[in-house]
C-alpha cells in the first residue's frame, strides 16, 4: 500500500460511508477493508454502512447529516452518488467519493482518482468545491438526464451483467441501435423554444456520462447552467460512424448536433419517452428540469499538487 500523506485536522472529520453492495458486481463490498485500513492509519473517525434498496442511499445520508456527520461517502458507482446527492440537499455535509460502478462519470468529471487509495487520500486532503445540480419534480439528479436514445442505451447498460465501464456502454449503443428513430418533441429553454424531431436529448451538468463519453464537452458544474444537446434526425449509419466521436475530448461535432445553455429545460414529447437520470430510468416525458446552483459541497483534489499524490 502506499504511502499518503494527509492533513492531521481533517483525519479528525467524522465520515460516513455508504456502500452499495451490488456496485461494481461487488467490488464495493470488496473495497471496505482497504478503505478501512487507510481511514484507521490516518485516525480519521468513520463508520460504514451497507445500503439494502434503491433509495437507502438517500436515506442513510440524510440521517447521517442530520447527525452532524461532516462528510458522506459513496463507495459505489454513479447511481449512488445521485441518491446521496439527494439525501444532501440542504445540508451541511459535504460528499465524498470513492468509484466502483460500472461508469464512474461523475467521479471522472470532478477529477477524483478511480483508484481506491487516491479516492480515499482525496477524503483526507481534498478541498470542497460547492457544485450545481439538476431537479426534475423530486428527482435529484448529479451529472445528466436524458430521453430518447440516450434513455435506451442507459436502460440496456444495466441489464448488462459482463461488461462494466465504456465497454458496457459501447455494447450497448450498437446494441440499441436498430431502435434508432426520431421523435418529435417541444424544447423550452430560458430564452428559446425549439420544436423538432429528435433522436435524443441529453441536459447535462458535467462533462463526461456513459462510462467516459464526452456528452458536454463545455460544462462546467459550478456556473447555474445545465449543457443542453439536441441530436435531430440521423441515420442508424451516420450514427454509427459518428459515435466514436463521443469519446474525443472535445465531444462530438455534426450537423445533426446542437448546444444550448440554460438553466432550465422542458421537454415536451408528442408519444411519451422514458427519462433518464445518471443512468437510471425513471418516469415517462414531460420532463421538467432545473438547475440547483451550488448546492451542495463536494471533496474533489486538493489544487495543490503536491500534497495529495499517492508516492
Amino acid at each position: 500500500m502506499g504511502k499518503i500523506f494527509w492533513d492531521a485536522r481533517r483525519a479528525m472529520m467524522s465520515y460516513k460511508i455508504i456502500a452499495n453492495p451490488v456496485a461494481g458486481k461487488g467490488r464495493a463490498i470488496a473495497l471496505i477493508d482497504q478503505v478501512r485500513i487507510i481511514l484507521k492509519e490516518r485516525k480519521a473517525e468513520f463508520d460504514f454502512e451497507l445500503t439494502k434498496a434503491p433509495g437507502h442511499a438517500a436515506d442513510i445520508a440524510r440521517s447521517a447529516a442530520e447527525c452532524g456527520c461532516e462528510v458522506i461517502v459513496s463507495l459505489g458507482g454513479d447511481g449512488t452518488i445521485s441518491e446521496i446527492i439527494s439525501g444532501l440537499v440542504g445540508t451541511g455535509s459535504a460528499l465524498g467519493i470513492i468509484s466502483c460502478g460500472k461508469g464512474n462519470d461523475i467521479a471522472r468529471s470532478l477529477g477524483v482518482h478511480t483508484d481506491t487509495e487516491q479516492a480515499v487520500n482525496t477524503l483526507l486532503n481534498g478541498e470542497k468545491r460547492r457544485i450545481d445540480v439538476g431537479l426534475e419534480k423530486d428527482q435529484v439528479f448529479a451529472h445528466i438526464a436524458g430521453v430518447g436514445f440516450s434513455a435506451e442505451v442507459s436502460s440496456q447498460a444495466n441489464n448488462m451483467q459482463k461488461l462494466r465501464g465504456s465497454l458496457a456502454f459501447l455494447a450497448a449503443t450498437y446494441k440499441t441501435l436498430s431502435r434508432l428513430k426520431a421523435r418529435r418533441v417541444r424544447i423550452e429553454l430560458d430564452n428559446e423554444v425549439i420544436e423538432t424531431k429528435v433522436v435524443s436529448v441529453t441536459v447535462s451538468n458535467m462533462k463526461y456520462a456513459g462510462g467516459g463519453m464526452v456528452f458536454a464537452p463545455d460544462a462546467v458544474v459550478d456556473d447555474g447552467l445545465f449543457d443542453v444537446c439536441i441530436v435531430r434526425e440521423i441515420g442508424k449509419i451516420g450514427f454509427a460512424l459518428t459515435f466514436p466521436q463521443m469519446y474525443k475530448d472535445n465531444g462530438v461535432k455534426h450537423p445533426a448536433l446542437s448546444r444550448y445553455r440554460s438553466s432550465s429545460v422542458r421537454i415536451f414529447a408528442e408519444n411519451p419517452m422514458e427519462k433518464m437520470f445518471d443512468g437510471n430510468i425513471n418516469g415517462k416525458t414531460p420532463l421538467e428540469a432545473k438547475i440547483l446552483a451550488k448546492a451542495i459541497e463536494v471533496l474533489v483534489p486538493s489544487a495543490t499538487k503536491d500534497d495529495h499524490h499517492v508516492l
